[in-house]
């Protein structure tokens, strides 16, 4: 197809801000992706240019109009749809470790500066967030299916361990990196023993530890006193508390198949939200031990996570679906604690299937409307929520020449996510233009 003109329709795939005021042109068909984005820049009017990418039939824009034109046998009487939105280049990508083994837990703490991951092998490893050198490591028989790293006031400023099994065992151990003297000592474990245990975490306060997994219960402990724990040999009179049981508060049998995600909103709003494989996303009261709201999603989930102020939820899926859900039942946002006694109120903004397999783990960047997601299809993508279903960028995690599996994802700064893999590998990415 030689150099002519087409009009084009252009849709905006970002942020409301640079929506165009009038969306249909005539342009040349030898226009490519940079001089659309410089078209769109002066259209806006903008001050300071931004980098836009071009979407044509669901496919980024790498060759002219007319040659994608050509591609899909669009004529040129046709007006041809453009979707246009933020561009980042391809990330640089720093292979951190392997482990030789699926790797099913990961963990960041900022406060800490520390990431922590554990395997099936029995190995949990913690990482210097920014360098993502390994800083201790230990190991033990035990299958590990999930791990949650902390420190807060309630338990001394010391690093806090928690770890989930495939035989329904919760660990909480004490942790010290320090390269002069460290340790890890195992002060407390339930004393239940069912089945896997796929997420732990802790409340804000530290005080509490709460567990899901394959048995569909979630199960609230009270957290350990970790200021008066010293390492095992210590001088110290003070008590080893690797003989305490950790002490059940409530049970919540809400969920009709397995718990796969427990999560509490940053923005301390919102009370602990759970997702299932029986497609619910429910949240809870834990003063009242009982469930605040229950909302049926279709399908069933996989992982989630807040944005940053709490109004919206990320959610994967067994299908390798994303869902943006809104959770402002007006201006001020929902509560889902409180007088008001309302809950998480979900509402649709937005669906995508960028995966063939089902979603592993999705992380909400804490500064940008950005979601790093991963799949069991070897995917690592970034998404923009308000346009999930173009893709910013795709990067396929390859272990010895096969596409591997990848398990989970955490941002650990603007710029930088950290992603494993079934195979035991430890990523990370790093985006520059973000």
């Amino acid at each position: 197809m030689g150099s002519t003109e087409v009009y084009a329709h252009f849709i905006n795939g970002t942020d409301e801000k640079y929506d165009l005021e009038d969306s249909t042109y005539l342009i040349s068909t030898n226009m490519d992706r940079e001089s659309l984005s410089k078209m769109i820049n002066e259209l806006l009017n903008l001050e300071a240019p931004v980098s836009f990418d071009i979407i044509v039939d669901n496919q980024r824009l790498r060759e002219t109009i007319a040659e994608r034109m050509e591609m899909l046998k669009i004529e040129s009487e046709s007006t041809i749809q453009l979707v246009y939105v933020l561009s980042v280049t391809e990330p640089s990508e720093k292979r951190c470790d392997d482990l030789d083994s699926w790797i099913s837990g990961l963990s960041y703490d900022n406060d800490l500066d520390l990431v922590a991951v554990c395997s099936y092998g029995g190995c949990v490893c913690l990482y210097g967030s920014k360098s993502m050198d390994k800083v201790y490591s230990f190991s033990s028989q035990r299958i590990k299916s999930s791990v949650h790293l902390c420190s807060n006031e309630h338990m001394g400023y010391v690093s806090e361990l928690v770890c989930g099994h495939m035989n329904g065992l919760v660990e909480v151990y004490n942790i010290n990196t320090n390269l002069d003297y460290s340790f890890n000592n195992l002060v407390a474990t339930n004393e239940g023993y069912s089945d896997t245990v796929t997420s732990v975490v802790t409340d804000h306060s530290g005080k509490v530890i709460i567990s899901g997994g394959y048995d569909n219960l979630i199960t609230v402990y009270e957290n350990v006193d970790l200021s008066s724990v010293k390492p095992n040999g210590s001088k110290s009179k003070k008590r080893s508390l690797s003989e305490v049981i950790l002490s059940q508060i409530a049970s919540f049998d809400k969920h009709k198949k397995p718990v796969t995600k427990l999560k509490f909103s940053s923005s301390k709003r919102f009370s602990l939200a759970s997702s299932s494989m029986d497609g619910s996303l429910c949240s809870w009261d834990l003063n009242k031990k009982e469930a605040v709201s229950s909302h049926e999603t279709g399908k069933a989930l996989t992982c989630f996570d807040f944005s940053p102020n709490g109004s919206c939820v990320c959610t994967g899926s067994v299908d390798g679906s994303l869902t943006v859900w809104d959770l402002r039942s007006n201006e001020e946002g929902v509560t889902i604690n409180g007088d008001s006694g309302s809950g998480l109120n979900l509402l649709k903004k937005a669906s995508s299937r960028p995966f063939d397999r089902l979603v592993s783990d999705v992380s909400w960047n804490q500064s940008v409307n950005l979601v790093s997601a991963v799949g069991l299809d070897g995917s690592v993508i970034l998404v923009d929520v308000r346009s999930p279903k173009f893709p910013l960028q795709k990067t396929l995690c390859e272990h010895k020449g096969d596409l591997d599996r990848v398990t989970c994802t955490v941002w650990t700064s603007q710029n930088a996510v950290v992603y494993t893999t079934a195979a035991g590998l430890v990523n990370k990415l790093f985006y520059k233009e973000i």
